[in-house]
């Protein structure tokens, strides 16, 4: 069980920092628009939640990436 709510706990902060800057872009985009505001912060929440379970896929992703780039590299 302390495993389950550890595996939740690290999906909840790597989400949260992996939409932070996203989150931040569009918060100053739209600063004067206070329904903007709090639509921003209702879905990015309810993102954060829906991608808590599936955060060790976004960190396979961001993996898979920095290899492609490192490949790419390689062959320039």
């Amino acid at each position: 069980m302390i495993g389950v709510f550890t595996y939740l706990i690290v999906g909840l902060l790597y989400t949260t920092l992996r939409l932070y800057p996203s989150i931040c872009k569009v918060a100053y985009k739209n600063v004067d628009d206070v329904v903007w505001l709090i639509a921003t912060i209702v879905i990015s929440i309810v993102v954060i939640f829906f991608l808590i379970p599936f955060w060790i896929i976004l960190l396979a992703l961001d993996i898979a990436k920095l290899f492609y780039k490192w490949r790419g590299k390689l062959h320039e």
